[in-house]
């Protein structure tokens, strides 16, 4: 018996009587009973079975006093036991009577309310007990009660977490009859107001009741009386807080938004939010009315004429067309062809279970014949090095003329670029002299630039708008024989001299010395780049360079509620339009637009660049648009703009509208980045972070057209610019374009030593955009033309590093900017490493994207028909004479009058025989549009319903599959220590088949005598017994331990053939049925292996094959079959019998799904997991993938061959960014901790795993402050297994293959903690990562004390961080979830005070102002007090027990 006590009460006392009363009236014989059941249940029973009042008042008081004490675990314990049932029993009892006596109904009903709400299946149980329409009419028979109407609203409200019970109840009226219990703010009341509105929002959870709510119009009366309550002053919050609930649920359908919209339900909310924030007791309301503003603000479409990019062009023609790898790109290649390859990936806790997945590798995608093509890519291996035989001194002839090759190649590259795309020769060097000439006036000019001579329509770094009038007006003067081509040829030379005439000079007076960046040959780059829309503008900051500033920027704190302030002047916009402008400023389609002269100027049509419209919404606030990847609708992330015309010391407030992910980090201190030209011009070329008032959420516009999507977000921010009439550009990251790369690649090759250092550029392939793909070889020379030298250079490891898949993520460049800048240095680390590598470095295998400015794809572009004739065909002259003419027109004239009568009385005729077949027409397919209609409406629903019951048979088919698959494990483990005899006659085992089994085996396999074999069972099995000339049933034999059972069959086995007279016994262990099938289907495999006499073995469900090349296992007969076709032997077909119900092979049929184990791929979001995808196993293995992504295939492709003639990439690396964590961390592959973290059953003791692929990522936590190695991780998911890192583990057999992350903002541990990631710190990380080779090295530790003593080593421990995203954010970013439910602990204070308010309706006035004064909740000592009058005498003997 249960002995829970109290101060003032005893159970045991209690319980004793009311235990005592109730023998005394069941009898005797109900003593037994009673002594054997618990105190809880002979309460319940005595509560259920009825009784005389005082015995069911004693009940219901010990109850609630058990209740009320302690957690919540006593009323589940309660409920368990059957509590919820005997209340609504007792309820239905006490109700039913023709007198209801509200003495037990009141304490009953409010102990239902308390233990209802614990209860999730209430409804359904109260709707079975007939208790809710019995409540429901209580209700209304009190409704004039205060107290009755209160405690049967509470037991309707926990009535309703059952739907079917909240449309009983609204079936029956009951929305009616609580909608009139609230009153027009009466104070008098409040617990039965609030109650009646806590219940009116309970039954708000179905389609139904908000149906019926919304046709009734009571969502304008809610308004209204939440407008009535928020006048009485801010006494009644938990009023308005239940109104503001019951208008959440509401707003769950579209007609309840509407509704709200309608009857100014925004403006209300608005208004009164802007008074709830003076006082600090009204926060919640505020947030309440915030969430409901944003759900039902009205869906606004982009304001875009399509969702699609502006960016569009057709896929390339046919599907087998393969790119070209031609050995030297085509340096007049001008082609602009485009469109996008999707990469798919995404995160999920699918790991891969199967070991054989995990291990073994598959085929080549490609034929063998193909690799040798890649054999260019390793020039170190065919390169005789004959300069190491030349003079260290060389000839200064030959110097010479090198140097002034190069130099005239260079100022070839700077003549070719104005900077527009289209290049003219030079035809009259006295004209290019002549404009010199003229150029020098102009000089002076330069000194006098200001950062507004550098914004995109009249940059220095295009064709300058002045010079093109000046040569204008220069041609209009000139004489007329002069106005030809020639002088057109004149005039351009003698801007573009004047144009660079001015860039020197602006060099000279204003360059900053930027590290391995030389302005000259970025332009000279960037004259060759192509991209769709043929930019012809650079952008200055990658013209001009960057450098990192002094120090470093911390994360930007989040101000307080900045969220809400954002959203309530969003909401503004809609509530008060008098200052809204609402005016494109910008539009990346409509070049020709002009904007205000007192707005902001935007710009993006440049390398890199991406904004597709902007909006000036008010005066300094501007809503802007992103583009979407080329040729699709979506991934709008990347961002990088010009901003020009501004006012200093003014913030301006930017809006991105279209982000598409659902967190960000600009949520979490992220800031974007910004660079002024002005502050460049004064020696301070920084990119910096910036932006106040920065926060992410979710908006209320949707796709213009034709999307599915519906759901975007906002990145808004604030920036104070410094200057007046600046120039600065805008970016969501450090910008690092395709030129870029180009001109680092350049100055890096110019910078090293090519006696010491090996460096190679080559292009890997062409894109479809005619760009290249660079392929970096960086490795030391060999110290001398000698074998062994030339031997070691031969075979050094390779290292293969690869970036920049996806464009957005440029920190992967910066990253890779850092370790080729570090490779190619003279550190003593990187000397080691050249000596002990060699370095493969593909830096960016998107150039397509990038230089489009797109975030995820890359551009597949088609030929352009540029060369389509386009002149006029000529028509020859006639010489018909005028009389001729004349007479013909006459004929024609007649000719015509003639045919229009017959056609106009024809037209007559079938005019009225049209017209009345359309009336019988009209008539029939008005029928039949009324019969459709109903037809449609019937397809609806049975639509509906096939889809609800289609997603229910999946899951139970998915269920039921794991079910299966579970109980055969459980199945398979229960005969794991038997052996299954066969051959053994019928009755040869006598009368104890124990006895007779251990004899036999001992005198068979003549085992030791000690051998104790431990045989728990032995039997035929329970077929029927079979006639004399079938085959005897066999015998399960079941021993105690499992070595035992192996030795005897180890034994049997070693034995070989086992004869008792004419019969052969057979040995084997004892499967499952399921796995007897399985085996089976092998049979016809054994067959063919055994006439050709090829080894094999038959472990578990398996086939283990001893081919002469190697052993090979095959998890499928099918698999084994196929593998026996490719070695040409013959065999029947295997006939598999997959299994699954009939309803499993029907769905596959029809509707294509594929039970969950299934190892296809499925389709992924790629900013999820940051990793590129580049196979998509055998099933995608198709021909487009060397059409549409060309650098992937090739990249591949290598690896391929480095693979296949004994090169295998020690290391494989590839640099990313991740938009959802902080620091920088690898992600890698291992079969173990895959097959632990997934729970498989693979026993993985006695599997050998290197665990090697760990050493890079601990050696990084040591050097790297910014990497957090708790973040790593090596799992394999399926979903995964077409990423970069799982194919080169996987099918190249790498270890150590890895995807490197690196964060967009900044870190969270380490000295690095609390600041924002920035171009040093990333060019850092890829030089740590080149300093954790070392790790590799076979002369590690000379290595160590003879070059790396510099090297810091961290003591840091990294920050635990084991999750994807971030924490939830402080404020709500999405605005579809419901409003907070109440609390149990607010409905037990409330009926805690309804309980002592029912005790004091009978007091008068007196009673109503105490009652008022104890409003809210009511103590232990109130609750007591109350208990004591209505059960004295309980409460004195209570007491005496307690004393005792």
């Amino acid at each position: 018996m249960f002995a829970y006590g109290r101060s003032n009460f005893t159970w045991n006392g209690t319980l004793r009587e009311l235990q005592g009363s109730w023998t005394e009236r069941r009898g005797p014989a109900m003593t037994a009973s009673a002594s054997c059941s618990s105190g809880l249940e002979v309460l319940l029973s005595t509560l259920q079975n009825g009784g005389d009042v005082e015995s069911t008042l004693n009940i219901l008081n010990v109850l609630d006093e058990l209740l009320s004490a302690g957690t919540d675990r006593r009323i589940h314990y309660m409920i368990s036991k059957g509590g919820s049932e005997a209340l609504l029993i007792a309820l239905v009892k006490a109700g039913r009577s023709f007198s209801p006596n509200y003495t037990i109904l009141l304490p009953l009903l409010h102990l239902l309310a308390k233990v209802g709400h614990r209860d999730r299946r209430i409804g359904v149980k109260a709707e079975e007990a007939g208790a809710v329409l019995l409540t429901l009419n209580l209700l209304r028979q009190n409704a004039q009660h205060g107290s009755r109407a209160a405690a049967c609203l509470w037991a309707i409200q926990v009535f309703c977490s059952s739907v079917s019970t909240a449309n009983l109840i609204g079936a029956n009226h009951g929305l009616d009859v609580i909608y009139c219990l609230i009153p027009q703010c009466s104070p008098k009341h409040l617990p039965t107001i609030k109650a009646a509105i806590d219940a009116f929002a309970a039954l708000l959870c179905t389609k139904a009741n908000v149906s019926s709510v919304v046709s009734k119009g009571y969502v304008s009366g809610l308004l209204r009386l939440y407008e009535d309550w928020h006048s009485k002053g801010s006494e009644h919050v938990a009023i308005r807080h239940a109104l503001l609930r019951c208008l959440h649920k509401v707003t769950h359908s579209t007609a309840g938004r509407q509704a709200v919209l309608c009857q100014g339900g925004i403006r209300l909310l608005y208004e009164t939010s802007q008074t709830c924030l003076l006082s600090r007791g009204l926060e919640s309301l505020v947030e309440l009315s915030v969430q409901l503003m944003r759900k039902c603000l009205p869906k606004t479409p982009l304001p875009l004429t399509s969702d699609q990019s502006a960016y569009t062009f057709p896929l390339p023609g046919g599907p087998h067309a393969v790119p070209e790898m031609d050995a030297e790109p085509d340096e007049s290649s001008d082609e602009s062809d485009d469109d996008e390859d999707k990469p798919e990936a995404d995160y999920d806790d699918d790991l891969e279970t199967d070991l054989n997945k995990l291990r073994l590798r598959p085929e080549l995608d490609r034929p063998k014949e193909l690799l040798p093509q890649y054999s260019r890519l390793c020039p170190e291996l065919s390169h005789d090095f004959q300069e190491l035989d030349l003079s260290s001194e060389p000839d200064e002839s030959s110097t010479a003329s090198s140097s002034s090759s190069s130099s005239d190649e260079e100022a070839a590259r700077l003549n070719s670029f104005p900077f527009r795309c289209s290049r003219r020769d030079r035809r009259r060097s006295t004209a290019r002299s002549d404009s010199e000439t003229e150029a020098k006036g102009h000089t002076a000019a330069v000194g006098q630039l200001e950062a507004r001579d550098f914004h995109s329509h009249s940059s220095i770094l295009s064709t300058s708008p002045r010079f093109r009038t000046m040569v204008r007006e220069a041609r209009l003067k000139a004489p007329p024989g002069l106005r030809g081509d020639e002088q057109d040829d004149e005039e351009v030379d003698a801007e573009e001299s004047q144009h660079r005439t001015m860039i020197d000079r602006l060099l000279e007076r204003h360059g900053a010395c930027i590290p391995h960046h030389d302005p000259r040959l970025y332009r000279a780059a960037a004259a060759k780049t192509t991209s769709i829309p043929g930019f012809s503008i650079l952008a200055f900051p990658d013209f001009w360079g960057h450098l990192p500033p002094l120090g470093q920027e911390p994360m930007a704190p989040r101000k307080p509620n900045i969220q809400r302030q954002k959203v309530f002047e969003d909401v503004r916009r809609f509530v008060n339009a008098d200052d809204i402008i609402n005016q494109v400023v910008f539009d990346l389609e409509d070049s020709s637009l002009q904007c205000p002269s007192d707005s902001l100027r935007f710009f993006s049509k440049f390398e890199c660049g991406n904004l597709r419209k902007a909006v000036q919404v008010r005066r300094y606030e501007y809503d802007l648009i992103l583009n979407a990847d080329a040729n699709c609708n979506q991934h709008a992330q990347w961002f990088y703009f010009e901003v020009s015309n501004m006012v200093a010391d003014v913030p301006y407030r930017f809006n991105v509208i279209n982000c598409e992910k659902s967190n960000s980090q600009f949520n979490y201190g992220m800031q974007p980045v910004l660079y002024s030209v002005r502050e460049a011009l004064e020696g301070r070329p920084h990119w910096l972070r910036t932006g106040t008032e920065i926060c992410y959420f979710r908006n209320h516009f949707c796709p213009a057209r034709g999307r599915k999507r519906t759901t975007f977000y906002t990145l808004t921010f604030t920036i104070t610019f410094k200057h007046n009439e600046d120039v600065c550009y805008m970016a969501y990251h450090y910008p690092h374009t395709y030129s870029a790369l180009k001109a680092h690649l350049r100055v890096l090759q110019k910078s090293v030593d090519p006696a010491k250092v090996f460096f190679q550029q080559q292009n890997l392939c062409g894109t479809l955009a005619g760009n290249w793909c660079p392929v970096v070889t960086i490795t030391a020379c060999p110290a001398s033309r000698g074998w062994r030298d030339m031997h070691q250079l031969r075979n050094r490891p390779c290292i293969v590093l690869t970036g920049r898949v996806h464009p957005g993520e440029s920190n992967a460049s910066w990253m890779m900017k850092g370790t080729l800048e570090f490779l190619c240095s003279s550190d003593p680390v990187a000397q080691s490493l050249r000596e002990a590598f060699v370095f493969k470095l593909i830096p960016m295998l998107n150039p397509d994207g990038v230089i489009n400015g797109t975030s995820q794809a890359n551009t597949f572009l088609e030929q352009a028909n540029d060369n389509v004739a386009s002149s006029e065909a000529e028509s020859p002259g006639t010489n018909m004479d005028s009389e001729g003419i004349l007479k013909a027109i006459d004929g024609l004239k007649t000719a015509l009058k003639d045919d229009n009568a017959k056609l106009q009385e024809n037209i007559d005729h079938l005019g009225h025989e049209i017209n009345g077949k359309l009336d019988n027409i009209a008539t029939e397919v008005q029928g039949l549009a009324e019969r459709v209609d109903e037809a449609e409406a019937r397809v609806h629903q049975v639509e509906t319903w096939a889809k609800e019951a289609t997603e229910a048979l999946c899951f139970c088919i998915e269920q039921q599959r794991k079910t299966q698959l579970k109980v055969l494990d459980l199945e398979s483990r229960s005969r794991r220590n038997n052996v299954r005899v066969f051959g053994v006659p019928e009755g040869k085992e006598g009368n104890s088949t124990i006895q007779y089994i251990e004899t036999f085996l001992r005198s068979q396999l003549q085992l030791p005598e000690d051998l104790d074999l431990n045989i728990q069972r032995a039997h035929r099995t329970l077929a029927t017994k079979p006639p004399p000339d079938s085959p005897p049933r066999a015998i399960i034999v079941n021993f105690l331990e499992f070595s035992t059972k192996e030795k005897i069959l180890r034994e049997v086995w070693k034995k070989g053939k086992i004869q008792v007279g004419p019969s052969i016994i057979h040995f084997d262990h004892d499967y499952a049925p399921e796995i007897v099938k399985k085996r089976r289907e092998y049979n016809v495999i054994k067959k063919a292996l055994k006439v050709k006499g090829i080894r094999f073995q038959t472990p578990f469900t398996n086939m283990r094959i001893h081919w002469e090349s190697g052993t090979r296992t095959y998890s499928s007969a099918r698999e084994a079959y196929n593998e026996l076709k490719r070695h040409g032997i013959q065999s029947e077909e295997p006939v598999t019998a997959d299994g699954g119900s009939r309803a499993e092979w029907s769905l596959r049929e029809l509707l294509g799904w594929q039970p969950a184990d299934n190892s296809g791929a499925r389709l992924v979001d790629p900013e999820q997991t940051g990793e590129p995808v580049i196979s998509r196993g055998v099933e995608a293995r198709g021909e487009k993938r060397p059409v549409l992504s060309p650098t992937i295939y090739h990249a591949k492709g290598f690896l391929y061959y480095l693979n296949s003639i004994g090169r295998t990439p020690l290391v494989f690396c590839d640099y990313h960014g991740h938009s959802r964590k902080k620091n920088v961390f690898l992600y890698g592959c291992s079969v173990k901790e895959t097959l632990w973290q997934s729970g498989s059953v693979v026993n993985t003791a006695g599997l050998k795993e290197d665990p090697g692929y760990r050493t890079i990522p601990k050696t990084l936590d040591r050097l790297a402050p910014a990497f957090s190695f708790n973040s790593c991780n090596y799992l394999v998911e399926k979903s995964r297994s077409a990423t970069a890192r799982v194919v080169v583990w996987r099918e190249m057999g790498v270890l150590r293959s890895y995807t490197m992350e690196s964060t967009h903002n900044g870190c969270d541990q380490g000295i690095y903690k609390g600041l924002q990631i920035g171009t040093r710190e990333l060019e850092e990380m890829g030089v740590k990562f080149c300093h954790s080779l070392l790790s590799l090295t076979k002369d590690m530790k000379a290595l160590y004390s003879r070059r790396i003593s510099h090297i810091n080593v961290l003591d840091h421990k990294s920050h635990n961080c084991f999750e994807d995203d971030e924490p939830p954010c402080v404020e709500e970013i999405e605005y579809s979830t419901d409003c907070p439910a109440l609390k149990a602990t607010d409905l037990d204070s409330d009926v805690n005070s309804n309980m002592a308010g029912s005790d004091e309706e009978d007091e008068g006035d007196e009673g109503h102002r105490r009652a008022r004064r104890g409003r809210g909740s009511v103590g232990q000592s109130q609750q007591s007090s109350m208990k004591s009058r209505l059960f004295p005498h309980l409460m004195r003997q209570a007491s005496n027990e307690a004393l005792s």
